[in-house]
């Protein structure tokens, strides 16, 4: 099922970029909250929720007003044979987040803004590449080659996720936690600091000694030498004076 959730956006080209032999699509035009509870309600199941439409961080832009990403969890939970969902919003990366936690299923989002043409060719090539392979995966990177060379700045944007994506709560408790980790980190490192400025004093200390060693052995061997000259030269002197003694 395609979720129309705006009436200004390019709705005709990203339904016939999702359309395809042997794949059934059920449209939902600018869908309010009570379109969406009828449609969702579980009597009719769906492989594929796709909602294209505006979007902010948390919400999305329904007709009757904005659509808390809980509320939406809370629409999609009678959807029990889904193989993915796809946010084709600007924005979409936590509500993402929110439907994966909570529906255990991969889920593609925008990050940031999307341009409304840059959506409609991801789908395309998206939609196309998973007809094929039945690998979402697969089909997200095929939607990105596409967009890097159509539009090269919004290939990135594009995040597939399908792997449990924490809360913003959990999110700050985790960075919280982080933070003191760094934090205890740069104490040991100035502990260590210390620590390694004493041993290279030691270890300079310890080669000044080795270093005056050979200056004292200098000095001593110049005194032994003096008296070596001084007494050979006096040795006839001796001599002739030992002479005379006797």
């Amino acid at each position: 099922m395609m979720v129309s959730l705006a009436g200004n956006l390019d709705i005709a080209g990203e339904l016939g970029a999702i359309l395809g032999a042997g794949f059934e699509v059920v449209a939902l035009r600018g869908a309010d909250r009570q379109k969406l509870e009828m449609a969702l309600d579980g009597r009719t199941q769906y492989d594929i929720v796709h909602f294209c439409g505006h979007g902010a961080p948390f919400v999305l832009s329904a007709g009757d007003g904005l659509l808390p990403e809980a509320e939406l969890v809370t629409l999609m939970e009678q959807q029990k044979v889904l193989q993915f969902v796809v946010i084709a919003s600007c924005d979409g990366l936590e509500v993402a987040g929110a439907l994966h936690n909570a529906l255990h299923v991969p889920v593609v989002a925008f990050t940031g803004e999307m341009r409304d043409r840059a959506a409609v060719e991801f789908a395309r090539a998206f939609y196309r590449a998973w007809r094929g392979l039945r690998d979402v995966g697969q089909a997200v990177v095929r939607g990105r080659e596409a967009l890097e060379v159509l539009y090269p700045g919004e290939a990135l944007k594009v995040r597939l996720i399908n792997g449990d994506m924490v809360t913003p709560l959990a999110f700050l408790a985790a960075m919280r936690d982080v933070d003191a980790r760094l934090m205890g980190m740069d104490a040991k490192a100035e502990q260590h600091d210390v620590y390694v400025a004493g041993q290279l004093g030691q270890i300079n200390l310890r080669l000044n000694q080795i270093e005056g060693v050979p200056r004292r052995w200098f000095g001593a061997g110049v005194v032994l030498v003096v008296i070596l000259i001084f007494a050979q030269l006096g040795t006839p002197f001796l001599q002739e004076w030992l002479r005379l003694m006797r």
